[in-house]
């Protein structure tokens, strides 16, 4: 369930006084989770993948156990242009047992949320007004949990942004990486 996260953080605080926890879609999930349970000095989940767009939160786990009863199965992330989608370091393929699984510990998070404080110090939560795969009500409804019981988590929204869910790979759409790379430094350290 965050055992990589949990040892790469253990790994972070050997290296320095003060951590700070980013990542984006999936590494956003394993950055909200951090966040959560964690005393981290400042969390900055960049799209955090807590569902997908279009799929209602409160059938994911549902969604999610159906998915790990039946054969697992790799899907393209895009199946017209499949193996030559950019970039060409990317991974085209995923599982639908590890998209489940992502639903599941995103369930755990936000369950979780509801009745305990996140331990962050500090919390930025990114999202994309024009996300095209990112479930954003799912990552608001995160956001007013940890709100409700903390009240000081903050949200920086890319407002003007084309319709796309990778915004920081440069290979793919370098104008985007180049117009979010500077905002996301300043939240990083701010």
């Amino acid at each position: 369930e965050g055992d990589v996260a949990e040892r790469s953080l253990a790994l972070a605080r050997g290296l320095g006084d003060r951590v700070t926890v980013a990542g984006f879609s999936l590494g956003g999930l394993l950055t909200s989770w951090i966040a959560q349970r964690e005393d981290v000095a400042r969390a900055v989940p960049l799209i955090p993948f807590l569902g997908v767009l279009g799929l209602p939160v409160r059938i994911a786990p549902a969604a999610a156990a159906l998915a790990l009863r039946l054969p697992n199965t790799f899907r393209w992330w895009d199946p017209i242009r499949r193996e030559r989608q950019m970039p060409e370091h990317g991974y085209p393929r995923y599982t639908t047992h590890a998209i489940a699984q992502l639903y599941l510990l995103a369930h755990e998070l936000l369950e979780t949320a509801r009745t305990q404080p996140a331990r962050a110090k500090e919390i930025v939560v990114v999202t994309n007004k024009r996300e095209g795969a990112v479930n954003n009500r799912a990552i608001a409804i995160l956001v007013e949990r940890w709100r409700a019981l903390r009240g000081d988590v903050e949200t920086f929204s890319f407002d003007d942004l084309p319709i796309s869910h990778d915004i920081i790979e440069p290979s793919r759409h370098s104008w985007t990486a180049e117009r979010v790379y500077p905002d996301i430094i300043r939240l990083l350290a701010p």
